[in-house]
């Protein structure tokens, strides 16, 4: 089966590739008072399918509990899998599975899933979350939300990278076990991590993976000090060349 190329959407955005870049489309369901909870869950494949016809790159779905007014997408992975039916072309990611809530071989299970069930179209967010209702909700100090993470992700990679692994960690553990199904795309979908707090920077890089990131949230100037122990400095760009005739005299 061919493989599509991964677009490089920015955090929460539908999205239409082009040479340099891929638009994309983040959606929340959200459920009026007095309504029932799938009159919001049910509007997200009918926008990834519009998104779809629209010819859009990406639809994000976010992973966010208890708070009906704001959302009802507390499975994205398993919209997307229902989404996938629907919206034939577009990829379909999660902005983003929160790791440290979950056991990491149901996550590696459920995305693998939904990567088969959309033909190789989905596209792996993952982060910690910053709500501390989440994690009161599942019972889970926050204050273990970095070491949880790093584990869980470590975990699921090994998971999609090896037929048969074993893995001995402080939260999560295994012994001589194969996750089924495996992705269909390899040597897995793509991942990458919400960085939205200073520590999280050098851990994408070291994982060469890409990431979420919105000054919304984390402002240019507390996430630049995070890259030059970690990376050197990309060069200078060489000045654009316009394709047009320039209009100045």
């Amino acid at each position: 089966m061919a493989k599509t190329e991964p677009g490089a959407p920015s955090s929460g955005s539908l999205g239409r590739r082009t040479s340099a870049c891929a638009s994309a489309s983040s959606i929340s369901s959200r459920a009026p008072p007095d309504t029932p909870s799938a009159s919001g869950t049910g509007t997200s494949w009918p926008r990834s399918r519009l998104g779809d016809a629209l010819g859009l790159d990406t639809a994000w779905l976010g992973e966010l509990h208890f708070s009906r007014p704001f959302s009802t997408l507390a499975d994205p992975l398993m919209v997307l899998a229902a989404a996938a039916q629907r919206a034939r072309r577009i990829r379909l990611g999660t902005a983003v599975t929160l790791l440290p809530l979950h056991n990491p071989v149901k996550t590696a299970e459920q995305a693998a899933t939904a990567d088969l069930l959309s033909d190789g179209r989905l596209e792996l967010g993952v982060g910690r979350g910053t709500a501390p209702i989440h994690y009161a909700g599942y019972d889970i100090p926050q204050e273990e939300s970095r070491a949880r993470f790093e584990e869980a992700l470590d975990f699921i990679l090994e998971a999609w990278t090896h037929e048969t692994f074993s893995y001995e960690g402080k939260y999560y553990h295994a012994r001589d076990l194969t996750i089924v199904p495996r992705p269909v795309q390899v040597p897995h979908p793509p991942v990458r991590i919400a960085a939205n707090s200073p520590d999280t920077f050098p851990l994408a890089a070291r994982a060469s993976l890409p990431i979420f990131a919105t000054p919304l949230i984390n402002p240019r100037r507390s996430s630049g000090k995070a890259w030059p122990d970690t990376a050197p400095p990309c060069p200078p760009a060489p000045a654009p060349t316009p394709p047009w005739p320039s209009r100045c005299t």
